[in-house]
């Protein structure tokens, strides 16, 4: 099997373009597209949100949204207690904290587990449905030499079909991404090859609980407070704004290519069942991809 032009190493979250196998002289590192777009978001910081969850969840929300009435959502792990100390036992503090964390990394577990189960489902059948038209595809699946790589050459040669975790990159920007279940098509009508972008989304978390505020989240830019960072300053920093930005993004690479790219999707599963989902329709953004790549080619 011949070396493809981008290959996907997965410890270490990694692409890498070029001719030759993993790590040769002939291939440069790549930028991911998650990591690209967190150029233009503030910045995440796992241990300070999870230490924010704890003292929210042990302070109540009356106490904890008078404190961010006119204060920075940012602020720091020892600025919080500092303003709480009166209200949270340390104890408490350490045990909440730990437990979030669990929960955290469970729900990941869990949603990786889902994600999988999906994509074995989606091999098993061997076809798959638009999720608003009525068309049908069969969903296509290569041979890899690597934990994951481009599939052709020229995306443009990509053929009508749904493409589990298809790598869709820029050769110019040197920037790489894994869209998690494209499908590709021909309009009927129009006669026009067009891309539709799905996501598949979990609760992002444990907690049960959280399902319906994660999908209140993906369905509107709630608590959005701050904007991204030029050329793109006018969308909101939000958990919304960041998904609609990523999946335009894997659409914009394949509208270079002459796909025409329709709104795109997450679909989502509350509390991690396949049965229960919804689908989360975005509108397209590719001005602001495009302005975002731009970048990129001119650095």
């Amino acid at each position: 099997m011949k070396d493809p032009t981008v290959i996907f190493e997965e410890d270490t979250h990694s692409y890498w373009h070029g001719s030759g196998p993993l790590r040769s002289d002939t291939r440069t590192k790549m930028v991911s597209g998650t990591t690209f777009i967190g150029q233009f978001t503030k910045p995440f910081n796992r241990a300070e949100i999870i230490a924010r969850c704890a003292m929210a969840e042990i302070v109540g929300p009356q106490f904890w949204s008078m404190f961010f009435a006119n204060e920075d959502v940012m602020a720091t792990e020892d600025e919080l207690l500092d303003f709480f100390h009166y209200k949270i036992s340390e104890d408490h503090y350490l045990e909440r904290k730990i437990t979030i964390r669990e929960e955290w990394d469970l729900g990941n577990r869990r949603g990786t587990a889902l994600h999988q189960e999906i994509e074995e489902d989606l091999y098993a059948a061997g076809f798959a449905k638009h999720p608003f038209m009525a068309i049908e595809v069969p969903v296509v699946k290569f041979p890899k030499k690597y934990d994951n790589q481009s599939i052709v050459k020229d995306l443009s040669s990509l053929e009508d079909g749904a493409y589990p975790e298809l790598v869709v990159w820029h050769d110019d920007a040197l920037l790489a991404g894994q869209a998690d279940f494209p499908i590709i098509y021909t309009d009927p009508k129009t006669e026009e090859r067009c891309v539709i972008i799905i996501d598949f989304k979990t609760n992002g978390g444990y907690n049960p609980n959280k399902g319906l505020k994660k999908r209140e989240e993906l369905t509107k830019p709630t608590y959005a407070k701050t904007f991204m960072k030029d050329p793109i300053s006018h969308l909101y920093d939000c958990t919304y704004s960041k998904y609609q930005l990523q999946l335009s993004l894997y659409g914009h690479l394949l509208e270079l290519h002459g796909f025409k790219p329709q709104p795109p999707v997450v679909k989502h599963f509350l509390n991690y069942d396949k049965e229960d989902f919804e689908y989360i329709k975005y509108p397209y953004i590719g001005k602001e991809c495009e302005s975002i790549v731009a970048t990129l080619i001119e650095d």
